[in-house]
């Protein structure tokens, strides 16, 4: 018993306690569309409706990249007083999945991201920088199909001024053959 308690006390006297923060957020359902939406053409449906031909799953693993969390780990690295120049730093990939976790909730459209860390301090500044990020990509994301939405709006309105100016010339054309229309000014 003693060997017990003797070994007990020493475990946890140096056993280093660990902090975890969570939080979660609301992906966009691909499939989903507004009753509005669902009232324009189908190629201008998909632009307004945010609908995206990529899965859920697709859609976690790019905001799990270091393309998109780059700039959390280089804030952790500051926080921890590393050099971005050392090479003896934890690397992005070391440092993501000892102490961050980014999952899909089975069955949901529901993200839970989970940050650990044996610094309390550092918790909720990295969950927050997080959900930064996200909300910058999301916000990007959202830009570009607006700008996409825009563009097709553009070459609709282009296509349809040619189509006029033509049904216009036609109409001039058959109006002047048959001796109809403008002459006498109306």
């Amino acid at each position: 018993t003693l060997i017990f308690i003797t070994l007990f006390g020493y475990i946890s006297i140096n056993q280093k306690q660990k902090w975890e923060g969570r939080f979660q957020i609301v992906l966009k359902s691909p499939s989903k569309q507004t009753s509005q939406s669902s009232r324009l053409p189908s190629s201008l449906s998909n632009l307004v409706s945010n609908t995206n031909s990529n899965s859920m799953n697709t859609e976690v693993e790019i905001l799990k990249s270091s393309s998109v969390l780059k700039p959390v780990y280089d804030y952790f690295l500051d926080l921890e007083g590393i050099n971005k120049n050392d090479k003896n730093k934890i690397s992005f990939h070391d440092w993501f999945d000892s102490r961050l976790s980014i999952t899909l909730i089975k069955d949901t459209s529901v993200l839970e991201i989970i940050y650990k860390s044996k610094k309390e301090e550092q918790v909720i500044p990295i969950l927050s920088k997080v959900s930064e990020i996200y909300q910058n990509y999301s916000g990007k994301e959202r830009e570009m199909e607006i700008s996409r939405g825009i563009n097709y709006l553009k070459n609709q309105l282009i296509k349809t001024k040619k189509e006029s100016l033509n049904s216009m010339n036609i109409l001039q054309e058959f109006s002047t053959k048959n001796n109809i229309g403008n002459e006498d000014g109306l």
